[in-house]
């Protein structure tokens, strides 16, 4: 019994841990928000969580830089916002489904969805996807806040899409494969 409390206890603290994680990369988008609209932390937070679904902050932040500095990072941003749509997916999984606590993973509580399971081991590229993005956030956070002439090279990195692909994923299970119907013509 206490193998599987231990083995329980230590993934729910890696289920706290990608929480935690993706909090950060909220924090980072908060910030790069308040730079872009030049507004202060408190107005930008305000503004940033009201909007609770992921895809209108992207609209957002699609078109705020755009507005401000021109065409010219739209393909880094767009790249970002594809990341970003995919990690708040995972997130939402891990914070939505049940866990399991005897198989040590969760499971989607609406059946019919996509009957798929989560473990600790699909935990670990979610948060290392979470590190990785609020690392490339910053240094476009740094990249704004800072004279564009210190480095030019720096300039260049932020009109390509992000090379980074997320490695925590969603795929649904594959469908198990029924009997096939006979076409209506052959029916009895």
């Amino acid at each position: 019994m206490r193998e599987k409390n231990k083995a329980s206890d230590s993934f729910l603290k890696l289920i706290g841990r990608a929480i935690q994680e993706y909090a950060s990369v909220e924090q980072i988008q908060s910030a790069l928000f308040k730079e872009i609209l030049g507004v202060d932390s408190v107005q930008a937070r305000t503004v940033f969580f009201t909007v609770q679904n992921v895809r209108s902050r992207n609209e957002l932040f699609a078109s705020l830089p755009t507005h401000k500095f021109g065409e010219a990072h739209d393909r880094y941003w767009d790249s970002c916002a594809k990341f970003l749509e995919k990690l708040a997916a995972f997130r939402n999984a891990i914070v939505h489904w049940h866990p399991i606590i005897g198989g040590h993973g969760t499971k989607n509580p609406m059946p019919g969805k996509s009957g798929r399971h989560l473990g600790g081991d699909d935990l670990q590229p979610f948060i290392r996807d979470c590190l990785i993005i609020h690392e490339e956030l910053r240094r476009f956070l740094e990249f704004l806040t800072n004279d564009p002439d210190d480095d030019p090279t720096l300039s260049q990195r932020f009109l390509e899409p992000i090379a980074y692909r997320n490695r925590a994923d969603l795929q649904p299970l594959p469908k198990p494969k029924g009997e096939k119907r006979q076409p209506r013509s052959s029916r009895v």
